[in-house]
Order: C-alpha cells, then sequence, then structure tokens
C-alpha cells in the first residue's frame, strides 16, 4: 500500500505542477529529492502507534509505561515551523 500510495501521490503532485516536471526534465538529478519531498507531502500512512516501554518525558509532557502513543505524519510533515 505505501508504495501505491506513493506513486499516486507523485503523479498527483506532477499534474499539480507541470513546472516541476520540467525542472525534472531538464535536471534529473533533482529526482531522489522529488521523491523523498513527495513521500512528505503525500504521506504514504497516517500514522503510527506504540506502547511506552517505561515512563518517559517528551517535550515536557509525561508518558507512563503502557501509554499508547501515535505520530501522525501529516502533522509532522505539513509543519510549517519547520517545513518550508
Amino acid at each position: 500500500d505505501t508504495t501505491r500510495n506513493s506513486m499516486s501521490g507523485s503523479i498527483l503532485a506532477m499534474n499539480q505542477n507541470p513546472d516541476h516536471v520540467n525542472k525534472l526534465r531538464s535536471n534529473p538529478s533533482l529526482i531522489p529529492s522529488m521523491v523523498s519531498e513527495t513521500i512528505r507531502w503525500q504521506t504514504p500512512l497516517s500514522n503510527m502507534s506504540r506502547t511506552a516501554l517505561q515512563d518517559l518525558e517528551l517535550g515536557g509532557k509525561i508518558i507512563k509505561k503502557g501509554d499508547k502513543v501515535s505520530m501522525w505524519y501529516v502533522s509532522g510533515n505539513r509543519d510549517e515551523e519547520v517545513i518550508e
């Protein structure tokens, strides 16, 4: 599913940004960074969940052993404080 979603996202991005396609055609060395950027922009998975194995503090928040935590890729991959 992740490969299919990444490929679909790449095609969508190229259809929506034909000027970027022209950049890639004129400079194929940009393709590896395009792949990474497309995966960031069109995240193939929504989230990843884990169970804390021990108590810890993260970003000023206490996470207790046994707590369920989730990382939402779209939130992180679209963070305007980090991504231009």
